[in-house]
């Protein structure tokens, strides 16, 4: 299991939502792991405020939404999203 902090919004963490969107960009500090963890619906303005977005464990997202595990350990500029109703994720290319 991967281990280390990433950014998540509150809506996964606090109201139960499931992973549907989520990138694996360049670590900030030592203890990030690059990847920004995302419901995939949230809106432009709700994403901005500051509130609703966190550093939490990796660990802790694993624990609330354990189809995640298998794409963990993508490297940086990976773009993963769920397919609807299933606990697989597909990668997202990017040009």
């Amino acid at each position: 299991m991967m281990e280390g902090q990433c950014l998540a919004t509150k809506a996964i963490m606090e109201d139960g939502a499931k992973v549907g969107y989520m990138f694996r960009e360049k670590p900030d500090f030592p203890e990030d792991t690059g990847w920004r963890i995302f419901t995939g619906s949230e809106s432009l303005d709700f994403v901005d405020v500051d509130d609703n977005i966190d550093l939490y464990e990796l660990s802790d997202i694993i624990k609330k939404d354990p189809a995640i595990e298998s794409v963990l350990e993508s490297p940086i500029d990976s773009e993963w999203e769920r397919v609807p109703g299933e606990d697989t994720f597909v990668a997202i290319k990017t040009e």
